[in-house]
């Protein structure tokens, strides 16, 4: 976000009846209620403009994109180089799910889109994954290829599979982390930027770890960062394969900065009630923001995420946009 401008929420009591078939799974209905219920243990929901959700057509969509582009992100079409779509995942040499070479860092897209898809993908434990894994991955690769292709609108696919204690992820990632790495994302765009709930399957870890991220979209400062120590050989390898493959088009002429979390990206944030009043007309007021420029954020839940990217069931996945 930038100063001076407001966060939006969308959220819906129906998404909340979503039940996974194969009964017990811990993909649950009570993974939406305890974000919304840590926001309002953290009075976060007064600072955000709520938004009630609607089933988006292609009606709506086709007022702020060209019907080309709507495809491409609802995956009937490749990717052509208007998107960047970057990835720092667990891999397992193609063992973890979804499985398969294609989230491999020599994975890099095809045609005309070759080059802008971009996965950092580590083998080996996953349980000695944490902070400063993600954070090396983060600023070595992912923000500097980002910063270079300069972005209109970043979309975070925000999993938090990588949360300590997720029975899934089973890496060990703070909500510190996850709200450093939101902190370094909103270096991009002017602060434009979307977070579209994705995994996360421990209750505590995942609301926690989504409130941390939206009080740095509402202006507060990132946690104080403590480097634990450096990110570990598998990850270090992982993010020099990928450098390696993307050096030509992105990276021949950048330094890549030193893992300094003191060096703060984007300033804070104060919320304006002006601007915010400024959205509560919902939808149509905020699909008139972005044909103006929108310069805000929104914490989406997954229901209204899928109807604007590729939804990649993956442990962290950024897809950075222009129009």
């Amino acid at each position: 976000a930038l100063i001076g401008h407001g966060t939006a929420l969308v959220y819906d009591d129906k998404m909340r009846l979503h039940q996974h078939p194969v009964k017990p799974h811990p993909e649950c209905p009570d993974r939406i209620l305890y974000i919304f219920q840590e926001l309002q243990k953290k009075k976060l929901l007064d600072k955000c403009v709520q938004l009630p959700s609607q089933q988006a057509t292609m009606e709506d969509l086709v007022r702020v994109h060209q019907k080309d582009h709507v495809d491409r992100v609802m995956g009937y079409k490749e990717y052509d180089g208007e998107e960047l779509k970057g990835m720092a995942r667990r891999y397992d040499n193609g063992d973890f799910y979804p499985g398969g070479p294609d989230a491999d860092y020599e994975c890099t897209g095809s045609g005309a889109g070759k080059g802008y898809t971009v996965n950092v993908a580590w083998n080996g434990s996953a349980k000695e994954i944490s902070d400063e894994d993600y954070v090396h991955a983060f600023e070595h690769a992912v923000m500097p290829i980002a910063t270079r292709f300069d972005p209109q609108l970043v979309l975070v696919s925000a999993g938090f599979d990588a949360a300590a204690g997720d029975p899934l992820g089973g890496c060990n990632v703070t909500s510190q982390g996850f709200a450093y790495m939101t902190h370094q994302l909103m270096s991009l765009a002017g602060g434009r930027i979307v977070l579209c709930l994705e995994g996360g399957y421990n209750l505590t870890s995942t609301a926690e770890a989504m409130g941390a991220c939206v009080e740095v979209l509402q202006g507060a400062e990132p946690p104080a960062w403590q480097i634990r120590g450096e990110a570990k050989k598998n990850v270090q390898d992982a993010v020099a394969k990928t450098r390696k493959v993307h050096a030509k088009k992105w990276l021949s002429d950048l330094e890549v900065p030193e893992c300094d979390a003191a060096n703060q990206l984007h300033p804070t944030q104060q919320t304006n009630p002006t601007d915010l009043e400024a959205l509560r007309g919902g939808v149509e007021k905020l699909e008139g923001a972005c044909n103006k420029g929108f310069s805000d954020n929104v914490a989406a839940t997954k229901e209204v995420g899928k109807k604007v990217e590729v939804v990649n069931q993956s442990v962290i996945d950024l897809t950075v946009e222009t129009k």
